[in-house]
């Protein structure tokens, strides 16, 4: 989809993939791929793309027109939830475009090196002072669980997640392979998990391929799981 429309916002203005790979900083054959859905599209793009007046909600879902008009509320923030299966919306597909006056809750930025030791209670010391703030609506069947965000670090998640992207996870949510906010040796990561109980192990993987698994033990101190991922964050202002 994302791609298709990128093609067509490329046609509009009449520029080759060339020219118009150009403007965004980007060589011919990077962009081609972007075009024709052989890699993702990245933040960045959407972002220049929303600067020259490309409505976001239409780049993503089809919706609408391919240009803000001055009656569109453009969007500041929307939010594509990283494990499909829990979206409590499905009209756009696990895409939700969330308009500047909607209802927000707020939710602790966890720190990036926990001071409590694994099997812990939560404190506040294991947050930062920072907030994100979450539509409600995208959290509402999640009542309940303590909500916690943490930001990604690093390529290693790519292509699912990327550097600089906010994440945010259910409290002791822990059901079956996915992506999990968990901490190792108290510092703390964003990792897809595959669990083994006959083995009585966690493998604990990078999506990046040019790393590798790390396989530890389900009952070691070294590990602690903070909660399932249930969404990422992209912002736009």
């Amino acid at each position: 989809m994302i791609s298709d429309n990128l093609k067509s916002i490329r046609l509009s203005t009449g520029e080759s993939q060339s020219v118009f790979a150009k403007k965004f900083g980007l060589s011919q054959a990077v962009y081609s791929q972007y075009e024709t859905g052989k890699r993702s599209v990245p933040d960045e793009l959407k972002q220049q793309l929303a600067a020259m007046g490309i409505n976001l909600h239409w780049l993503i879902t089809g919706e609408g027109s391919m240009h803000l008009t001055e009656t569109d509320v453009a969007p500041h923030m929307v939010g594509i939830l990283a494990e499909p299966e829990h979206a409590s919306y499905n009209k756009n597909k696990g895409l939700a475009v969330i308009s500047k006056d909607e209802e927000t809750i707020p939710i602790p930025l966890i720190r990036q090196k926990l001071s409590a030791g694994p099997g812990q209670l939560w404190g506040d010391d294991c947050f930062t002072d920072d907030v994100i703030a979450i539509p409600t609506r995208m959290v509402k069947r999640f009542q309940g669980y303590k909500l916690g965000a943490a930001e990604v670090r690093g390529d290693s998640m790519d292509p699912s997640l990327q550097n600089g992207d906010t994440v945010f996870f259910a409290e002791k949510m822990i059901s079956g392979n996915g992506i999990y906010a968990l901490s190792i040796d108290e510092e703390v990561y964003v990792k897809r998990l595959e669990f083994d109980p006959f083995e009585g192990t966690i493998r604990v993987i990078s999506d990046n391929s040019k790393y590798d698994p790390k396989l530890l033990p389900a009952d070691t101190d070294r590990i602690r799981i903070l909660g399932k991922i249930i969404g990422r964050l992209l912002v736009y202002w």
